[in-house]
């Protein structure tokens, strides 16, 4: 019997970028809890410098840190193409308005706000994953078409025979034995 390989898949990366001890053990737990693979930050330069390392699948970011906050720290992330496509969910305090739309001004993709009602928030991290999910997906299927388009176009283009394609009573493509082909027609 072969197991399914679904089966062994490592855990999702889960970057916690927080200053207060209190609250990062506490999302640690419960994201462990789910089966995430946590590591931590406690301040905006350690997150910007573990997350260009470990490449996690999401960071959940505090606004108010030391060093460097976490809109800084977002909109550093946002501008590495090494980590621009890591999704950041923001930390904050709710009657701070202002730094929810910073931060989404910033790159992040969504917010949770202190104090957190823990389903929610891991609600919003499995919404955010998908999402995650389905963008490197994405991703894969364009890089396996380009390849699939670049060996077609090789193939067309060495082909022995001349190939046109008319769409709409228009020629769309040709491959270059097509100009023989008209030179020969033309002396006919």
């Amino acid at each position: 019997m072969i197991a399914d390989p679904s089966l062994f898949k490592e855990p999702e990366r889960i970057l916690v970028v927080d200053d207060d001890t209190e609250i990062r053990d506490a999302l640690c737990a419960a994201l462990q809890y789910e089966g995430y693979e946590v590591h931590i930050a406690v301040n905006g330069k350690e997150a910007v410098d573990r997350a260009q390392k470990l490449k996690p699948n999401l960071i959940l970011m505090d606004v108010q840190m030391p060093v460097i906050g976490g809109i800084e720290a977002t909109r550093r992330l946002k501008e590495d193409p090494v980590t621009v496509h890591i999704p950041i969910l923001m930390v904050t305090v709710l009657e701070k308005k202002e730094n929810i739309v910073k931060a989404l001004e910033a790159g992040a993709i969504d917010y949770v706000t202190k104090p957190f009602f823990m389903p929610e928030l891991t609600a919003r991290v499995k919404a955010v994953l998908t999402l995650k999910k389905h963008y490197d997906e994405s991703i894969e299927v364009k890089k396996q078409l380009n390849i699939s388009e670049e060996k077609y176009r090789l193939v067309v283009d060495n082909a022995s025979e001349a190939i046109l394609v008319i769409q709409d009573g228009m020629s769309r493509f040709f491959n270059p034995k097509i100009r023989e082909f008209m030179r020969c027609s033309s002396k006919d």
